[in-house]
């Protein structure tokens, strides 16, 4: 049975009101199985999935989690125009698209279940019954996401380097040992992992090379279950355009400038320029790690204010010191 993702509620409200900050990487894989800015294909999602422009394909959504998880979110938020393909939204979700659903399948299954459109229902398959679609609507309920600002954190996480993995036995390729190791994509395309979490909260893999293949198996290491050590795990494809999955990934996906395909089922979170989905589902998992941050644009700190008095006083000094040289003259 899967874990599931989506814990990081609360402190996600502040990013759906305009003029808000955007999600960091952190928020978006707390809140979203998957985010993207373009998706296509035949996939199941286990959890939420976040699509940040237009869509089509087959998007089955079924999170485990009832409800909005307390942030107010739908099951699946598509920014743009739906057009062509199937949606179904199962476990008594509800889903919000900015713009227009057009020729497109739509099922509803679970109980009463609302659909938020910011455009209109055009020449659409759907038996509405008890549910609810909400043509034009306003004040849509959907978080900033912002890809600069991902790509960003991502560049940041590369920049903290990382012991390099020794990938010379494909059998045994330990992922591990430090808060932060770096390989790359062909060592990952084939052979057995393992992660070595001991004394770690968080492993940060960064994954160089712009294109490839994984499919590597993940093995469990030291009694640890391999599903268990995956909630912790953040791989950082940082520079990858084209990443294909023939195997499950253990772990959390960040590669904000790829288009990731999945050839085989997930095991974990995904963000993605890109995902097209030959079948293979999504497994969201809770992320129970913390991803370091660079604190936006500048890692200076901020100067600390003097107080408000403080150049008075300054002031009151530089007069006694002037009237002393006077007097000694």
């Amino acid at each position: 049975m899967f874990k599931l993702s989506l814990t990081a509620a609360a402190a996600l409200t502040l990013a759906t009101q305009a003029g808000a900050t955007s999600l960091t990487l952190q928020e978006a894989i707390g809140t979203f199985g998957a985010v993207t800015q373009s998706f296509t294909g035949n996939s199941e999602s286990e959890g939420r999935v976040f699509i940040q422009g237009d869509a089509n394909g087959t998007i089955n959504v079924n999170d485990r989690v009832q409800g909005d998880n307390g942030d107010g979110f739908d099951d699946l938020i598509i920014t743009g125009n739906v057009t062509g393909g199937s949606i179904l939204v199962g476990n008594g979700g509800n889903a919000t698209v900015g713009g227009s659903l057009s020729n497109t399948g739509l099922t509803l299954n679970g109980p009463v279940q609302t659909i938020s459109l910011g455009g209109t229902l055009n020449a659409n398959n759907f038996n509405q019954n008890e549910d609810l679609v909400v043509e034009n609507a306003t004040n849509l309920n959907i978080p900033d996401v912002d890809f600069a600002s991902f790509q960003a954190e991502s560049a940041f996480l590369e920049s903290l380097g990382g012991a390099a993995v020794d990938a010379s036995d494909q059998n045994n390729i330990v992922l591990g040992g430090s808060g932060v190791v770096s390989t790359s994509i062909s060592a990952l395309a084939s052979g057995t992992a393992r992660f070595d979490l001991t004394g770690l909260d968080t492993l940060i893999v960064n994954v160089s090379g712009t294109s490839g293949t994984v499919g590597v198996n993940f093995a469990s290491f030291a009694g640890v279950n391999t599903l268990d050590a995956a909630t912790s795990v953040v791989f950082n494809f940082f520079e990858a355009e084209s990443l294909t999955l023939n195997s499950a990934v253990f772990g959390h996906i960040v590669a904000p400038t790829a288009t990731v395909t999945l050839n085989s089922s997930n095991e974990g979170n995904v963000i993605a320029e890109s995902i097209i989905a030959n079948g293979g589902e999504l497994h969201p998992l809770d992320f129970t790690g913390t991803i370091p941050s660079n604190n936006g644009p500048s890692n200076t700190p901020a100067p600390v204010p003097l107080p408000a008095s403080l150049p008075l006083v300054l002031l009151g000094m530089g007069a006694f010191a002037a009237l002393r040289r006077r007097k000694g003259a």
